[in-house]
């Protein structure tokens, strides 16, 4: 999750204040039950973060880790290091220096696994009881993106989505209605040629590249891989009606800018510029900052005849290391339980306001309700996180979400057809995938 704005004092103050009185009652609701101290061992524990100690993710998980430390003693989880790459996790593994505990994207779970240093977390709390509540809790799909050939290789923590968002100046200016869940791609075209005014104001800035594709794609039924998770499926014909309805927005119905060659992110709704953008709560600072404060947010267009709720996600989740001392290991899958526990996700994204949970308990929780008031674009976020979905973590997901980004700036390059371009994305994709699946 990039891109997150500084955290503002009102929302320390409410996140503290609301979550410090949630975690009083731990005791009640799914996954809330206390690890009793007296059965943990004294143990100290390193925890690196995946990004820099100024960055408002890594000021919030420390918050979450000095919760963890006040309830949890005799055990002490010590931050060591912000801003380790993989590479310098990499380097500390082969040197037999791990942390204990890290983050990482969710999607780099299946590559720290094959280390042989990383703890299968289903596999180590088999029978715990709090992990049971809270795994049941988790939304399949946010677990299923975590794990690598049946091992849950990371926890999932906290999530970010991309859903549509408006400006509604602009809607009133074309003489239209926010739209309401179940609209459909059709509707979407309509709406956007009407607030087209080019080159003043677009309908639409479209970002060409596979996130986008995914969006688009999702609202389909489609996804990434088949269900079996061993065939990659963007060439298939419900993926080429995307990538051509996706080029379609520009070249045929004018109502995004072209060329459109990009994998960066737009900046036209943010200066007032388009009517509709593709974005979430990791955007909604900079939106605000440019001026824009009349704006809604809500469900993504679906596709006119499959019409599936989806919302395309991100997200970090901690890592636990397979340490050969059991006390340690125990106080380490203790952490990893605390940070997915209801009153954990909610203190995350109530601070932040640029995160959503990753588990359905967290959205009664009481101090979620109470921010959804003050930040109804964000709530649009939190009430599409049941129909979230990633990429899943595969050690050549980088590579292979590139080649498709290879292909989609092809096609809007006019180098090649759009079938053309995913059937060879999908041969290479497929290649990578298998590969993968050997190791």
């Amino acid at each position: 999750m990039n891109r997150t704005p500084s955290l503002s004092r009102r929302r320390l103050v409410l996140g503290s204040t609301a979550v410090s009185a949630a975690a009083i009652a731990t005791a009640c609701g799914a996954g809330q039950s206390s690890t009793p101290p007296a059965a943990l061992q004294p143990a100290k524990l390193t925890w690196w973060s995946n990004l820099a100690d100024t960055h408002p993710e890594s000021q919030t998980r420390v918050k979450i880790i000095e919760d963890f430390n006040a309830q949890m003693k005799p055990v002490e989880v010590v931050p060591e290091k912000f801003g380790a790459s993989l590479t310098n996790i990499k380097a500390v593994i082969a040197a037999d220096t791990a942390p204990d505990t890290y983050f990482v994207a969710w999607r780099e779970g299946a590559e720290m696994f094959l280390t042989g240093s990383v703890a299968d977390l289903d596999a180590e709390m088999k029978g715990d009881k709090e992990w049971g509540d809270l795994r049941k809790e988790i939304f399949p799909l946010m677990l299923e993106t975590s794990m690598w050939k049946g091992k849950l290789t990371s926890m999932p923590v906290y999530t970010n989505n991309t859903i549509t968002m408006w400006n509604n100046d602009l809607l009133t200016r074309a003489g239209l209605k926010a739209p309401a869940t179940g609209w459909t791609w059709d509707d979407f075209v309509d709406m956007s040629k009407k607030g087209n005014r080019p080159p003043d104001i677009y309908g639409f800035e479209l970002w060409a590249d596979s996130s986008s594709f995914v969006n688009w794609y999702g609202t389909y039924g489609g996804r990434l891989l088949d269900q079996t998770g061993k065939k990659v499926t963007v060439g298939s014909p419900e993926g080429k009606e995307t990538l051509q309805f996706m080029l379609d927005l520009g070249k045929r119905h004018g109502v995004s800018p072209m060329p459109r060659i990009s994998t960066g992110r737009s900046m036209l709704f943010i200066q007032g510029k388009s009517m509709f953008e593709d974005t979430g709560p990791f955007r909604l600072a900079d939106i605000r900052k440019g001026g824009i404060t009349n704006f809604g947010a809500g469900s993504r267009p679906q596709h006119p005849k499959k019409k599936t709720r989806y919302a395309a996600n991100g997200g970090h989740n901690l890592v636990v290391t397979r340490m050969k001392d059991a006390n340690k290991l125990k106080a380490g899958l203790s952490l990893a339980k605390f940070f997915n526990r209801p009153t954990s996700q909610a203190k995350m994204c109530t601070l932040l306001g640029t995160a959503i949970p990753v588990s359905k308990a967290v959205l009664q929780q009481k101090d979620m309700l109470e921010y959804g008031k003050t930040d109804p674009q964000w709530k649009a976020c939190v009430d599409e996180a049941p129909y979230g979905d990633r990429a899943p973590t595969l050690p050549s997901i980088v590579k292979m979400l590139a080649v498709l980004d290879t292909a989609i700036n092809d096609v809007f390059a006019d180098k090649v057809a759009v079938s053309t371009a995913l059937d060879q994305a999908q041969r290479e994709m497929q290649q990578l995938l298998d590969a993968d699946l050997a190791m």
